[in-house]
């Protein structure tokens, strides 16, 4: 197939016009094409065609990506799915949602250091039914990061260690010796640190997918 402005031609796959090629005709009970991997764009006839990239591998197309599978650079387009044990694969699915909005979509997904929102391009009748936000939206962190000490786990209490793997900060057991600070206490701004008394610094972090900030208050143990 090749795009005419608004529209689709088919044309011979060995053309050098060819871009993109038929993926799946949805039949009368399916009604998106957002979970065909590989598609990238909804061209409307009598009924909804799922068209990929010419050349594309559909295995690594980043909307057939599901919990636990692991992604390219999200900020580096194209963002492929590839085998976690892959050099170039560097954040690890920790939940696919259909849709919503990006800013809160991954609030409650432990762990979620960055948020992916993968979008279908529509052409055709389809256009007049407007999209409320992304068709698929991923709660991504590093593949090399345990959730369980991600740093928005950590309490009054807990104890902290440096990792290189931003946020540079996960829990710890305070009785390690890889233990580097306590945290006091838990606020919203850096300034309410200066009031908690043994604070030595504060670590500012913002969750992914949240606007308001975490505030870490903390006293260095070594």
């Amino acid at each position: 197939m090749k795009q005419d402005g608004e529209d689709f031609t088919v044309v011979d796959c060995s053309s050098a016009e060819a871009k993109f090629v038929v993926l799946k005709k949805l039949s009368g009970s399916e009604y998106t094409c957002k979970d065909v991997a590989g598609v990238t764009y909804t061209y409307y006839e009598d009924k909804q065609v799922c068209l990929g990239d010419k050349g594309a591998d559909p295995q690594q197309a980043s909307n057939s990506a599901r919990q636990g599978d692991c992604l390219t650079d999200s900020s580096v387009p194209p963002v492929r799915k590839l085998p976690c044990t892959d050099p170039q694969s560097i954040y690890k699915v920790l939940e696919r949602k259909d849709g919503g909005l990006s800013s809160i979509a991954c609030d409650s997904v432990t762990g979620t250091e960055v948020t992916y929102s993968w979008e279908l391009k529509q052409i055709g009748d389809g256009k007049k039914f407007p999209k409320l936000g992304p068709d698929l939206i991923f709660c991504l962190a590093h593949k090399e990061v345990d959730t369980a000490r991600a740093l928005e786990n950590a309490k009054t209490g807990d104890c902290l260690r440096d990792t290189t793997i931003k946020p540079n900060l996960e829990t710890t057991d305070c009785g390690g010796s890889d233990a580097k600070y306590r945290v006091l206490r838990v606020v919203g701004a850096s300034h309410q640190c200066d009031n908690v008394q043994g604070a030595t610094s504060s670590f500012t972090f913002t969750p992914g997918g949240l606007s308001i900030p975490r505030v870490f208050c903390v006293a260095r143990l070594r």
